[in-house]
């Protein structure tokens, strides 16, 4: 499946060759790592990094095996972004509880979906690909029945909270202090679109 959102991107199913592109994004091009939940990536051991791409790789392939498996009318929960027939980013949702807390799985009792996106090659950012990625996901979303969306991100991500607001998102939740980056401390954020 593609979703043409604009002239330049798109969003697409997993492919095989895309892995490629996640490994160097996860060994090489990683200044993606300062911003997308950046505490997952301080303090790490080599040995934790290798397990952890070991991992990932693994986890990569059961998306391509499964995205080789859906139909049209399958929903899907994520999607790869070309801009201009490129491999830039991957945007995705996810179910979140009435605490703003990801779900694991299908619970009939979440507060709604939350969405994310990463344009890992800084060259690629501000061409307005995240704002194209997140409209398409979002109507995709709401074609397929999702009442609320909300996007979560963390008090130093300047540009998502930026994008959020332009998008038309309203802040819905603080977490104070609960963020540790580079020495700092931060505030995790919820937002719900109020377009």
């Amino acid at each position: 499946m593609e979703i043409q959102t604009n002239d330049d991107v798109t969003l697409r199913d997993i492919r095989q060759e895309d892995i490629a592109d996640y490994i160097r994004w996860e060994t090489v091009e990683t200044e993606w790592q300062l911003w997308d939940a950046p505490w997952l990536y301080e303090g790490r051991t080599l040995e934790q990094c290798e397990r952890e791409l070991k991992e990932y790789i693994e986890k990569l392939g059961r998306w391509v095996s499964e995205a080789s498996e859906y139909s049209d009318s399958s929903i899907r929960s994520r999607f790869e972004i070309d801009y201009q027939g490129e491999h830039v980013g991957s945007c995705a949702s996810y179910l979140i509880d009435s605490d703003c807390n990801i779900l694991d799985g299908c619970d009939t009792t979440s507060l709604g979906r939350a969405i994310g996106i990463c344009v890992f090659d800084p060259q690629y950012r501000r061409h307005g690909i995240a704002t194209a990625a997140l409209t398409g996901l979002i109507d995709y979303l709401k074609a397929h029945g999702s009442q609320r969306i909300f996007t979560q991100t963390w008090s130093g991500n300047e540009r998502m909270i930026a994008l959020a607001q332009k998008l038309g998102f309203k802040e819905y939740q603080r977490k104070d202090g609960i963020r540790k980056v580079r020495g700092s401390t931060y505030d995790g954020l919820t937002f719900e679109l109020m377009r």
